[in-house]
Formats: C-alpha cells, sequence, structure tokens
C-alpha cells in the first residue's frame, strides 16, 4: 500500500467528499420538494374549506355538510363580538370582548349566548378571577 502516489490519495479524498456533497445535495432536495408538496397540499385544503362556506353553510375538510350555521353581519356588535372571539387562539375575559365590540356586558353574555345557538362551540374557562371565553375551531 506505500507505493500508493500522494497525488493519487488527495484525488481520492476529493471525490469522496464530492459524492458525500452529492448525496447530502439530494438529500436535501428529497425534503424540501416533501415538504413543499405537504404545504401545498395543506394550502389546497384550507382554501377548499373556505371557498366551501356558502351562504353560511359550513363544511368539513371532506366536503361533508356538517350543518347550517348563519355567520353574523361583520359590522353588527354581535359580528364584531364573533371577530374578536375568531381572530384570537387564546381565551380573553369579558372586558376585553366589551372593548372589542362595544357591548355591554351582559349583552356580551347574551350574544355569547345567540353564537352558541347558531352552531359555535365557545369555550369558557373559569379560573382564575375572571372567565375566559375562547372560539373552538
Amino acid at each position: 500500500m506505500s507505493n500508493i502516489p500522494p497525488k493519487l490519495i488527495k484525488e481520492f479524498a476529493t471525490i469522496t467528499s464530492r459524492i458525500e456533497e452529492a448525496i447530502r445535495q439530494d438529500e436535501r432536495h428529497n425534503i424540501l420538494t416533501r415538504m413543499a408538496s405537504e404545504r401545498e397540499a395543506d394550502a389546497r385544503r384550507f382554501l377548499a374549506d373556505i371557498f366551501a362556506d356558502r351562504k353560511g353553510e359550513q363544511t368539513v375538510s371532506g366536503g361533508n355538510l356538517v350543518g347550517r350555521i348563519k355567520r353574523p353581519k361583520p359590522n353588527s356588535k354581535l359580528g364584531r363580538l364573533f371577530g374578536c372571539l375568531a381572530s384570537r387562539t387564546y381565551a380573553v375575559n369579558r372586558d376585553t370582548l366589551v372593548r372589542h365590540s362595544g357591548m355591554t356586558p351582559v349583552s356580551v353574555h347574551q350574544g355569547i349566548q345567540q353564537l352558541r345557538q347558531r352552531g359555535y362551540t365557545i369555550e369558557c374557562n373559569r379560573q382564575g378571577t375572571k372567565p375566559k371565553y375562547r372560539l373552538v375551531a
């Protein structure tokens, strides 16, 4: 083995490094392609859910009709209450809902009841000093 020229050993190391880099590049490409296709599929499902909603009909991603949910008008107080709940992923207390909807505390409670009657699921977390409300997707 001592008869191998140093130039050949150096070239072998370079070729090995280039092969390893090509394999890593191929793995990166495969992962990025898979991630892009997953994102595209998620985006298609999201758009299908959005555009499947016609005249208050709520559907699930499979296209099955769940039931009719009448959405409140966006400019109404009930619509602003719904928008406040829908725009947050965390629970908010009644004072926040009063501020954002322009309703009184009693009418916020009544508005939550109306949204529940329309088919929306609203959780109430009563831990702590003030109850907090959250719209469940």
